[in-house]
Parts: structure tokens; sequence; C-alpha cells
């Protein structure tokens, strides 16, 4: 009976201190982008990788080029493919 009124409160103390770890900061999903199509902005699912020239998706083959925006809507996104990233719609 002892033991019970010391474990327990020690098993909660370690659970409070496991809970605290996985409440951290939710980073946003770094693979999504925005594109201005259609009069409106439309958030894409792209691996940019990295590298300094701006970063453009495509939804066929041959179609239009458009280029990825970070959440802000202002900065465009950077990465290391010299032409634009052929994705699904």
């Amino acid at each position: 009976m002892k033991t019970r009124k010391l474990m327990l409160p020690m098993m909660a103390f370690i659970c409070a201190i496991g809970m605290a770890f996985t409440s951290a900061d939710v980073v946003e999903d770094q693979s999504t982008g925005y594109i201005f199509r259609n009069d409106a902005w439309q958030p894409v699912t792209v691996d940019c990788g990295d590298g300094e020239l701006n970063c453009e998706v495509k939804f066929s083959q041959n179609g239009q080029e458009y280029p990825v925006f970070e959440s802000d809507l202002e900065t465009m996104r950077t990465g290391g493919a010299t032409e634009a990233i052929l994705i699904n719609p």
C-alpha cells in the first residue's frame, strides 16, 4: 500500500514531463507552397529542393508555369530545379 502511494505521484510526474515534450510548437508543412491560378491562391504540395533558383510548377508537360510562393503569399520559394516541376492538380 505504501508503494502505491509513492508510485502514483511519481508516475503522474513522469507523464507530465513526457506531455511537455509533445506540446512543442508545430511547424507548417515545408512542402506546401501556394500558386496564383485562375484568379485565386491555391495550395500545392511540392519539394523545391535546396538552391537559389525560383521554384516553379506546372500541371502538364507543356503547360503554363506558375511560381511557388511561401505562406505569406509574397515571398517566392527558392529551390534547385532549373525547370518547372511537374505536379498533379
